[in-house]
């Protein structure tokens, strides 16, 4: 009887093991793929601010720290872009170009599911969004 027990018990580890151990895979390859479509969008974004440079001379501005939403103006009605990329869990990227007004350097903070980096132009040693990493893409 006890013999019997154990292979139920054993069993039902078992079957417990592979089920939690399915959802954490899941669950990793979730973020993976969050992550994923936020480079994307990232790269969206920096090309089309690269577009808006080439025709302005400068970067949307003054931003001192802004969600990118508040880029639409510059980049949807611009015609830069179709519309601005969504976050797929809505966490909210930032933009600043440092309170200036010149527009000549601007950092974007990605909120990525390891923590926030940083990308841009100029934004490296500019104290911006410190102490967040820069983003390696």
């Amino acid at each position: 009887m006890i013999r019997i027990l154990l292979q139920i018990v054993g069993g039902v580890c078992i079957v417990a093991v592979f089920f939690f151990g399915t959802l954490y895979y899941l669950n990793s390859s979730d973020a993976t793929s969050r992550d994923a479509t936020r480079v994307a969008n990232v790269r969206l974004l920096k090309s089309a601010l690269d577009r808006y440079r080439v025709a302005k001379g400068r970067y949307p501005a003054p931003f001192p720290d802004n969600p990118v939403e508040d880029l639409k103006p510059a980049l949807v009605d611009g015609g830069l872009l179709k519309s601005l990329p969504a976050d797929p869990s809505d966490r909210v990227m930032r933009y600043s170009v440092g309170g200036g007004t010149e527009g000549k350097r601007y950092a974007l903070k990605v909120p990525l599911e390891t923590g926030d980096c940083v990308t841009g132009i100029g934004f490296e040693q500019s104290g911006w969004y410190a102490p967040a990493p820069p983003c390696p893409f």
